[in-house]
């Protein structure tokens, strides 16, 4: 497993964001933090580019995408439980 420490202040700032319905925004930079984006190298799941297609739709058509990025949510805090555990899985999930 890998081992990650995340800041309080990095968890106040991504709570924040939330607090200020930066709800999108503030997935793309969990994933960004995480590095959960596309790497030409693998094959690995991209949720920075799939939280910038929810904003993309979500600004385009002037409607709610919660349930878009709902199903990317699990997937990515399932992840993040797989690689580094549940204790930082529920500290992420606690800022959103």
């Amino acid at each position: 497993m890998k081992k990650i420490s995340i800041s309080p202040d990095k968890l106040q700032e991504w709570a924040g964001m939330t607090d200020n319905n930066e709800h999108i925004d503030v997935r793309i930079e969990i994933a960004k933090y995480f590095g959960l984006e596309y790497k030409r190298e693998s094959l690995e799941h991209d949720f920075v580019g799939a939280y910038e297609h929810c904003k993309l739709i979500q600004e385009r058509f002037q409607c709610a995408t919660f349930p878009i990025y709902v199903i990317v949510d699990d997937a990515m805090i399932e992840r993040i439980r797989r690689e580094y555990g549940g204790k930082v899985a529920e500290q992420v999930c606690a800022c959103l």
